[in-house]
């Protein structure tokens, strides 16, 4: 993947059920990885919460998906969106699906 391609939003998919969500664990790790959270929004779900991290630095998509996976997000998103950045390395299909490798869905299709 190209260098330049970097980003400062990381998404989390927390699946808890209907427990509340506990921030402190993911200052902790925003905190031992040295990033600082410009804001961050919660999103109650059906199965859980979604959460946007607005970082004040820019990452490259594999530490993204790092952080995310760090921050407690479903194992099971992060495992794909590893595949599709790796996949995005080797094969460069073009800007529409570099930009749409790391997505949270409001409703799931069925």
């Amino acid at each position: 993947m190209r260098d330049r391609v970097r980003l400062n939003v990381a998404y989390l998919d927390l699946d808890l059920g209907r427990k509340m969500i506990h921030l402190h664990p993911i200052w902790i790790v925003l905190r031992a990885a040295g990033l600082r959270p410009r804001a961050i929004a919660t999103i109650r779900t059906r199965r859980g919460w979604h959460i946007k991290i607005h970082l004040t630095r820019r990452l490259a998509p594999a530490e993204l998906v790092a952080l995310q996976a760090c921050c407690g997000s479903d194992r099971r998103r992060e495992t794909l969106n590893l595949m599709r950045i790796l996949a995005i390395a080797r094969h460069d299909p073009g800007p529409f699906w570099r930009a749409r490798w790391n997505l949270l869905y409001s409703r799931k299709l069925t």
